[in-house]
């Protein structure tokens, strides 16, 4: 929990991809920029509590913004490029899978938040399907 804003960009350009900013509590918004660039793609947003009167994303008038393909639950669609219907960024920091348990616990918990997600393997694996979940 923070009192204004979880990320803060003052002049800097921030990039944001295949991130997701789950159960936050911010006082102002989520992101916050100001005199920068911001680029926001399929990116996920769910479960954050913010004041809806700033904006999940708040900029100044100075502001360059991209965003594309992002997600929010709920399907608040309240600006361009909010349009997802679902999910694209990975859940958890892998950016592949190299064992089945792992692969089979993120497609878990992707079941569980009923989320579609992709999944991607890492090159050269061999995955063992064993005692764990079937996916």
């Amino acid at each position: 929990e923070v009192a204004d804003s979880l990320v803060v960009n003052r002049g800097g350009a921030l990039h944001s991809a295949s991130c997701t900013f789950s159960s936050n509590t911010a006082g102002k918004s989520i992101i916050e920029t100001e005199s920068g660039r911001l680029v926001l793609e399929s990116s996920c947003f769910e479960g954050n509590d913010y004041d809806t009167a700033i904006g999940l994303v708040s900029a100044d008038e100075s502001m360059s913004i991209e965003s594309n393909s992002n997600y929010v639950a709920g399907g608040i669609t309240t600006a361009d490029g909010f349009n997802s219907t679902f999910c694209v960024a990975p859940l958890g920091s892998a950016d592949c899978f190299d064992n089945w348990q792992s692969l089979s616990e993120a497609v878990g918990v992707a079941r569980s938040l009923g989320r579609r997600s992709f999944f991607t393997l890492c090159q050269d694996s061999v995955l063992v399907a064993d005692s764990y979940n079937t996916i």
